[in-house]
């Protein structure tokens, strides 16, 4: 071999069951006018096209593999052999490894990325990943090399809690793999109770002061900020991701009326139950 005529073949190994294509070329873009595929040193067809493709391979089909090429170039014939490659080919269906980012705990609102790899580098699989929750695949992927794939949930909720898994094919008649063991994917809700509460109370005297404070409790360490808004008969009052408190200075009958308090944070919201503010006269003393 002098280099000029090369021997294309997948990447390494090939599963049974996989279709082998092998190419053969020519540097400098010359076009073959004839071809030989061999395999062990035995010719296997003779023809113009420079492609051999192998249907649902074997073991049997492990081997050495070369090409021989003829062209013409400046009126003159040429000829060439490339140099041998060996070609694997791997017992059985490949399983892919299905991993999970974050792997540890996952909140509402978090980005989940699972990614599903056919190891032993070779390339060309479309990526299928499954759910308990729905018996069709809920996404397939291509990819062109050997890393795999990934399926994204861009802000976890908690309808998808369940298991996971995913599986792979390729080649022209699709030779399929085994499944992934599965992952659990486990959401929790990011905020486990808000409450909105009132001092001194929720019934006040007019005139006085009233605090309305807005908690959270937070199921995520570390704690995500917040964004809180207090609403009045359905108008935010105020709307801060600084503070959960609203104070009034000196109550009056525009202050009463039903207060709720909504939580924001990574997407996810969460309202306490409503609240009655009301408001006690002033009793005049006769003169």
């Amino acid at each position: 071999s002098d280099g000029r005529v090369i021997l294309q073949t997948p990447s390494q190994p090939v599963f049974e069951g996989d279709t082998l294509t092998l190419r053969c070329l020519i540097r400098d873009g010359y076009k073959a006018t004839r071809v030989i595929f061999y395999k062990d040193n035995r010719e296997l067809q003779s023809w113009a096209d420079t492609q051999l493709s192998v249907d649902r391979v074997s073991k049997s089909d492990e081997g050495f593999y070369k090409c021989k090429a003829w062209w013409w170039w400046n009126s003159s014939p040429y000829s060439g052999d490339s140099a041998e490659v060996r070609v694997s080919v791997r017992e059985g269906r490949p399983k892919p490894v299905l991993t999970r980012e974050p792997a540890g705990e996952i909140s509402e609102g978090d980005m989940v990325t699972l990614s599903c790899v056919v190891e032993g580098g070779s390339g060309g699989w479309r990526y299928l990943w499954y759910t308990d929750r729905q018996g069709a695949p809920v996404h397939q992927t291509d990819s062109s090399s050997g890393t795999g794939a990934g399926y994204t949930i861009s802000a976890a909720a908690l309808s998808h809690s369940g298991e996971y898994w995913c599986g792979a094919g390729r080649g022209r008649n699709t030779s399929y793999s085994q499944y992934s063991d599965p992952i659990w994917v486990n959401v929790t809700a990011l905020f486990s109770r808000v409450s909105l509460t009132a001092s001194p109370g929720a019934t006040v005297k007019e005139g006085e002061a009233l605090n309305l404070t807005c908690e959270a409790a937070v199921n995520k360490t570390p704690r995500p900020q917040l964004h809180y808004t207090i609403v009045r008969d359905g108008e935010p009052v105020t709307n801060s991701t600084d503070s959960a408190l609203y104070s009034i200075a000196s109550t009056e009958k525009s202050h009463t009326g039903s207060y709720t308090c909504a939580v924001e944070s990574q997407g996810v919201k969460k309202s306490s139950q409503e609240l009655h503010i009301e408001l006690q006269s002033k009793i005049t003393n006769p003169s």
